[in-house]
């Protein structure tokens, strides 16, 4: 025994210089700790050592615990553990969630409750981390704009007082709405999609009018522009307490960004909110107004200066304009929405039609809609509640086909002599007289079942088994067993050697004389002598076995099957008994398409780490992928206990040195003091915003003074660039093909096409490469013209001859038709169609035959007539 495997000790990623650190924990089993060795349970023993590997299983799930929130949209979790058994000597540990959560609390928090991020912020009050400049009565408030997509759920809190915000918590807690203009929620420190509704995964959204999941039917759209100039603050709208789905916009003179026309915002009393007293912000910032809303500003340093927000506002807003320098014209536009009287909504019955209630023979509803009085718009159900429900329009649907009971297979008789039983399986098939029947759900056949047993009568063949009387039992309680003998016996009762195939029976003889008296076999006839013959000479039953079906795996060990069955002579199924006299045939095998050894992890550079303070995560590209070719492979072709990691830890210097500041220049008739040594300072580039198609990095940028403290000194001209734009390469996106043919030729069938994830170049990747949840449908139903019911010719009767001597044709008019004598096209009947004309002779036709040639007398000279005779043949 060896101390290896007692306990395990890590290094610092920064290396060994760092130090190690341990957990005091064993290594895990089946880790190797020499040559032939391995460790179990915190010793190094021999693999030689046979102990039988357990695989861990998953115990039950515990209860839901207590919600992160009162009201607002909570998240509850339940966990369960691998421990039903826990995996022991090298077992596998178990494969899925450990831990799965669900929305709880989702009702709306009390008018006039603190934003649950500020809450959190609120809780640093008066902590000034010993960080320069902070006042020691610190308050924080949460900090929105300019932070990174991917760290919305961590806890980033600005100083009240100033610009500089830092991040206190690596995780908000669950439950934080992501932003103030989403209803996603943070969960674990990752943004999950939510509703308006505060539940997770759900599609509930706000309408225009911002009420969750309206029909846009409770407010009305107000839009307007303002472009006349005057200098100073010129009122353009007021906006009212209500409104939602804001949006005001000032094009820049001519795409200019420095037209000297400012967006400015001001309450009722004649506070401003935003660009007051000739100071503006040149940069992205969030307004806080009454109610949920959170309105974001672009900053005026954009060709397209921007005020948006979609939620409720619950006081008056007055927009301005602040025209100054050059006075060009402004070019405002704003729109936002507003509640609007109650309007009137009535049932409409001629919605659209809904599916059929039956396959076949059934019958369609239209849905009767309630909509909007004065244009027909379909809006909720709730709308028309109070109001009287129409009747609903039926129609008849389905009247092509017909769908019944089919017996689709009959077992054997269950005795050999007398009455028994057989089973049957019974299908409801659609369309079962066609060429294509279709098994359906039970559901649609309504006429009653037919039995799946029926009596029936065995062939009672000259052979019976007949038994010995049961053997005393083997044990006097607790279960035991007793045995007899079984002889395959003749009409005679002889035995058979064999029960079919040809077998063998026998009996005695003795020489008797007249009286009966036992004498020598000499003074017999010897050839008279018969004392075996051939019996049950019959065919056997035999096992008879189908094709195999695909291996189970495209590489590796894995298993292929077949179906075995005992069939008679007549081809049907018999009982396996029936089959004992041969071995019978494996019914599944192992398989081994190809080997999974055939692909090579390989990894990418490390990214470099996202944070400029505090400890971060870095991740680089891991793919596996065949030798010699540049394609992606799918994992399962690399073995997967060598995958190399694709995250790991980075720690970068403490944030008490580093720190994020975000100056907000102001326009105003402020000189700058000159003669002082402040200068701007940047610290690192941080990771770049998106893994592909271009983002932006950022870093920190301070106006620092000889000595290292914070200053106002420098000159915002030459302030360097806080953010830049980085390309991490293409994306892939879904590549799709055509939509194949129907699976079937009528009736209801499925169509496919092939769908890849694709980079611009060709290459192909695995679907993870691209964003799942946005991958076409592969598969679609399709249906082609109903299949038809069982057709055949139709045949009319002969018609006259065509002629009435000589020889003529008789017609007659050949039909597709269906069981229901619908006429159908040719294609749905036999090839071979009756013939629609025959040969028929009417008899001799007549004919002209002259007489000789007579003189007459004419008062014409050389004028003679002819006589002719009609003689009818």
């Amino acid at each position: 025994m060896q101390k290896t495997c007692k306990r395990l000790w890590c290094m610092n990623a920064d290396g060994i210089q760092k130090g190690c650190r341990t957990q005091h924990m064993p290594w895990a089993d089946g880790t190797p700790c020499g040559n032939n060795k391995f460790c179990l349970q915190g010793d190094c023993v021999s693999t030689r050592s046979k102990l039988k590997a357990i695989d861990g299983g998953w115990g039950p799930w515990s209860k839901y615990g207590a919600c992160s929130r009162t009201c607002g949209g909570g998240v509850k979790y339940a966990r369960r553990q691998c421990n039903n058994p826990s995996p022991q000597n090298g077992g596998k540990f178990c494969l899925g969630r450990r831990m799965k959560f669900r929305s709880c609390n989702t009702k709306e928090c009390p008018p006039g409750s603190k934003d649950f991020r500020e809450e959190q912020c609120a809780k640093f009050n008066g902590q000034h981390f010993n960080i320069n400049g902070l006042p020691p009565y610190v308050r924080w408030v949460p900090k929105y704009a300019g932070v990174l997509m991917k760290d919305r759920c961590k806890l980033f809190c600005r100083v009240a007082t100033g610009t500089a915000y830092y991040r206190l918590k690596n995780k908000v807690i669950d439950g934080t709405p992501c932003g103030p203009d989403t209803n996603d929620i943070c969960v674990q420190g990752m943004c999950r999609r939510a509703g308006c509704d505060r539940v997770l995964n759900s599609k509930a959204r706000r309408d225009k009018c911002g009420v969750c999941g309206g029909d846009n039917s409770s407010c009305k759209t107000v839009a307007g522009t303002f472009n006349l100039i005057q200098y100073g603050y010129n009122d353009v709208a007021t906006i009212p307490r209500g409104a939602t789905n804001i949006d005001i916009r000032q094009h820049g003179y001519y795409g200019r960004v420095d037209d000297d026309n400012y967006l400015a915002l001001r309450r009722s009393n004649g506070e401003y909110i935003l660009n007051g007293n000739f100071v503006v912000s040149m940069f992205k910032r969030e307004i806080r107004v009454a109610g949920p809303a959170v309105l974001e500003y672009s900053g005026s340093d954009n060709a397209i200066e921007r005020v948006n927000g979609t939620k409720r506002i619950e006081e008056d807003i007055v927009v301005m304009v602040l025209s100054v320098g050059k006075l060009y014209p402004p070019d405002i536009r704003y729109s936002y929405s507003f509640p609007v009287e109650k309007p009137q909504f009535r049932w409409d019955p001629n919605g659209p039609w809904g599916e059929c209630s039956k396959v076949c023979q059934g019958q369609k509803k239209k849905k009767v809609q309630c909509v909007r009085e004065d244009d027909g718009h379909v809006v909720s159900d709730q709308r028309c509640h109070h109001l009287n429900k129409p009747g609903t329009v039926t129609s008849t649907c389905n009247l092509d086909c017909e769908i019944m009971w089919v017996i689709a297979q009959t077992s054997e008789c269950s005795v050999r002599c007398g009455t028994g039983t057989v089973s049957r399986v019974i299908q409801c098939v659609k369309n079962p007289l066609s060429s294509q029947p279709i098994v359906v759900d039970d559901k649609y056949c309504e006429d009653q079942r037919p039995s799946e047993v029926e009596r029936c009568s065995g062939e009672c063949l000259p052979t019976h088994w007949e038994f010995t009387p049961w053997s005393e039992c083997t044990r006097t309680c607790g279960g035991g067993s007793r045995f007899r003998d079984a002889s395959c016996l003749d009409s005679g009762g002889n035995p058979c050697t064999r029960t079919c195939g040809g077998g063998s029976r026998f009996r005695d003889a003795s020489c008797l004389d007249s009286g009966g008296n036992p004498v020598s076999h000499d003074e017999c006839d010897a050839s008279s002598r018969v004392v075996d013959q051939v019996c049950n000479d019959r065919a056997c039953p035999q096992w008879v076995v189908n094709d195999w079906t695909g291996c189970s795996v495209t590489c590796g060990q894995g298993l292929r099957q077949r179906y075995v069955s005992c069939r008679d002579i007549h081809g049907n199924v018999a009982d396996d008994s029936a089959c004992a006299h041969i071995p019978t045939p494996s019914a599944q095998e192992t398989c081994l398409p190809k080997s999974c050894g055939g692909g090579q992890w390989r990894t990418g550079e490390w990214n470099r780490c996202p944070v400029s303070c505090g400890s971060g995560t870095q991740t680089r590209y891991v793919a596996c992928v065949f030798p010699g070719q540049e394609n992606i492979a799918d994992e399962i072709d690399c073995d997967p206990s060598q995958r190399p990691v694709s995250e790991q830890a980075c720690n970068a210097n403490p944030c008490d040195v580093q720190r994020y500041y975000n100056p907000t220049p102001s326009i105003s008739s402020n000189r700058i003091p000159t003669g002082l040594t402040a200068k701007w300072r940047t610290g690192p580039w941080g990771g770049c915003s998106s893994t592909c198609a271009g983002g932006w990095k950022r870093r920190a940028v301070e106006c620092q003074d000889g000595n290292g403290h914070p200053s106002s000194n420098c000159n915002d001209r030459t302030r360097p660039s806080e953010m830049a734009p980085c390309n991490a390469g293409p994306c892939p996106i879904w590549n799709y093909g055509q939509w194949g043919q129907c699976s079937v030729s009528c009736g209801d069938g499925e169509q496919t096409r092939l769908v890849h994830c694709q980079l611009p170049n060709g290459q192909i990747l695995s679907d993870h490469g691209c964003e799942v949840l946005d991958k076409p449908p592969d598969k679609q139903p399709c249906r082609n013209h109903p299949c038809p019911r069982a057709a055949r010719w139709n045949r009319g009767p002969w018609s006259t001859c065509s002629v009435t001597c000589g020889r003529g044709l008789k017609t007659r008019e050949v039909v597709c038709k269906d069981s229901a004598g619908v006429t159908l096209p040719h294609r749905h009947c036999p090839k071979k169609q009756p013939r629609r004309q025959r040969k028929c002779r009417a008899g001799r036709c007549p004919k002209w035959r002259p007489t000789a040639w007579s003189t007459v007398r004419s008062s014409i000279p050389h004028l003679g007539q002819v006589i002719v005779e009609l003689i009818n043949s």
